[in-house]
């Protein structure tokens, strides 16, 4: 059976996935209508892309209210939520409900009412797949052992920059040395938080939320090469893992062309000599995610409180070392006493 073009709509095209989206459509025009785009600051690429692809419609505002037209667009079939930050919880939420396939980037959204959007994807019958590679490496793992228990799943880590740093040597680190990942190329938010391994932090409360897991049956295992993403040990003893290049196309494309195999060439990966040792939890806030799985009210809590920091960041109101302590200090402070 042969696959139809797909009308998809790029939440948040300007950023990293949502401009590798549009280069895998750029090599397969024969299979993707890009029908909607949208924006939050680089209104000059928008342009370009809005011209390039003849979309209609699209937002550069990024309101809340903006962003769900173009996630209920009629003749949509496939949403990429790419978005940054709480504003894609709604139109995540009012895709589902009109019915629309999602290809899901937008953490945020996961980590504040993940468990709903499951529960409603399945009610409305519609694929809500992860992008991030070692979450869409455990869809395929799971997709192809169907009715299999998991004992344990292992998520890798790259350490981001500063994993081998001295602390005492990042306290006025600059930004471009954050930006600055060994492995991927990624956005602002995402880069940061891989440099404090937040990021790690919240793929394991993730996996209890996609998945189907306890926190505890999920372990970190440090791998810079970025090679092996992630691996599923079943409790029958069969042990699969998902190795590719670390490049993000390949999720994406596998998102966007599901259920078909994606049409995108790439290398086969070396796999000699991998580094794979449990990760060190360098600034504690892979355990800090770990507590604030517990429940969903603590995990929003705490993505809130990142979302925050990360913008203080950025502004220069945090160094980096202070990036961590406000997390910390403010978790703490709207958790004591309960």
């Amino acid at each position: 059976m042969k696959n139809k073009i797909k009308n998809i709509v790029i939440l948040g095209s300007t950023g990293s996935v949502g401009t590798q989206a549009l280069e895998i459509v750029r090599q397969n025009k024969d299979a993707f209508k890009v029908i909607g785009l949208s924006c939050h600051k680089n209104i000059n690429l928008l342009k370009k892309q809005v011209k390039e692809f003849g979309v209609k419609d699209f937002s550069i505002t990024g309101s809340e209210k903006d962003l769900i037209k173009l996630a209920i667009l009629k003749k949509a079939d496939l949403i990429i939520n790419a978005l940054v930050g709480e504003i894609g919880v709604a139109p995540t939420l009012a895709a589902i409900h009109a019915k629309k396939n999602i290809a899901i980037a937008n953490k945020e959204a996961i980590l504040c009412i993940g468990k709903k959007l499951v529960k409603e994807a399945k009610k409305y019958k519609v694929n809500l797949i992860p992008v991030d590679s070692e979450h869409t490496g455990i869809f395929q793992i799971l997709k192809t052992n169907p009715g299999r228990k998991i004992k344990k799943i292992i998520l890798t880590c790259s350490g981001g920059p500063f994993y081998k740093t001295s602390t005492t040597k990042l306290k006025n680190i600059k930004l471009n040395k954050v930006f600055a990942h060994p492995t991927w190329k990624m956005g602002e938010k995402v880069t940061i938080d891989s440099a404090t391994l937040m990021n790690k932090g919240f793929e394991v409360i993730e996996c209890g939320i996609l998945h189907g897991v306890d926190e505890k049956q999920v372990e970190v295992l440090y791998h810079p090469q970025g090679i092996l993403h992630c691996a599923v040990e079943f409790e029958d003893g069969r042990f699969c893992a998902s190795i590719s290049q670390p490049d993000m196309k390949l999720p994406i494309a596998y998102v966007m062309n599901y259920p078909f195999p994606p049409k995108l060439k790439s290398k086969i990966p070396n796999t000699k000599n991998l580094i794979l040792e449990e990760i060190v939890d360098k600034f504690g806030l892979i355990k800090l995610c770990r507590s604030a799985a517990k429940s969903e009210k603590l995990t929003k809590k705490l993505c809130r409180i990142d979302e925050i920091g990360t913008q203080k960041f950025l502004d220069g109101k945090l160094n980096f070392l202070g990036l961590i302590k406000f997390i910390k200090d403010e978790y703490s402070n709207n958790t004591r006493g309960r």
